[in-house]
């Protein structure tokens, strides 16, 4: 499954109960002192960690950890990848290098991104269809 991240689940948890702004604050940089510790010593297994990025906005609970090594960084995607979150066994981590192009700061409007995905496949899907003009060679074929 998916890793929902930790911090999400207080949140929802505490703006039920909490008081004031200032309390939820409180709780929020708790939750993600938290989950930075955590990040922290699993991570600090596999070498020297510089800096850790933690992402609250995003709906998959993503970080990013920087290495003092590439070799370090290797040796924790790959440590890393596929080990249980926590407490939570049936939620793992999906641990990966960042391509260094998406932009985790903004937050993942899924309804909207299935929603585009749908009408690009719709829109390749019409252009497929519309491939008489080719040669037969290079026309879909469908067995039957």
């Amino acid at each position: 499954g998916r890793a929902r991240p930790r911090w999400a689940t207080a949140n929802r948890r505490k703006k039920k109960d909490a008081g004031s702004e200032e309390e939820e604050e409180e709780a929020d940089a708790a939750a993600l002192a938290r989950v930075e510790k955590d990040i922290f010593e699993r991570c600090g297994a596999y070498g020297s960690v510089e800096k850790i990025t933690v992402f609250t906005k995003h709906p998959d609970g993503v970080a990013v950890v920087k290495f003092a090594t590439p070799n370090a960084a290797s040796d924790c995607v790959r440590g890393l990848h596929g080990a249980p979150v926590s407490d939570e066994r049936d939620l793992s981590i999906e641990a990966t290098f960042w391509d260094g192009v998406t932009d985790y700061t903004m937050p993942v409007d899924l309804e909207k991104k299935e929603e585009e995905e749908k009408g690009r496949l719709d829109k390749f899907g019409d252009w497929l269809e519309s491939q008489e003009d080719l040669p037969e060679e290079l026309r879909l074929r469908i067995e039957q």
